[in-house]
């Protein structure tokens, strides 16, 4: 039997402005779903690197995939 994952209790998503990391402008709401894709948009940026960050609270947690359209 596996092991159950729970869902994270939030995310947010930031990048690089030279040596600062901000977080992204969105344009809609970080959801959090199950069995699903979770999609956040937010206004464009140039920069050099993106991150991704987890609340997993102390839970076991898992992200499949991300990827930045």
């Amino acid at each position: 039997r596996g092991t159950l994952l729970k869902l994270p209790k939030s995310w947010r998503l930031l990048y690089k402005d030279g040596e600062t990391w901000r977080l992204v402008n969105t344009e809609s709401r970080y959801a959090i779903q199950p069995d699903q894709a979770n999609t956040v948009r937010f206004t464009p940026v140039t920069t050099t690197a993106v991150r991704l960050e987890i609340d997993f609270s102390g839970a076991s947690c898992g992200i499949q995939e991300w990827m930045i359209d």
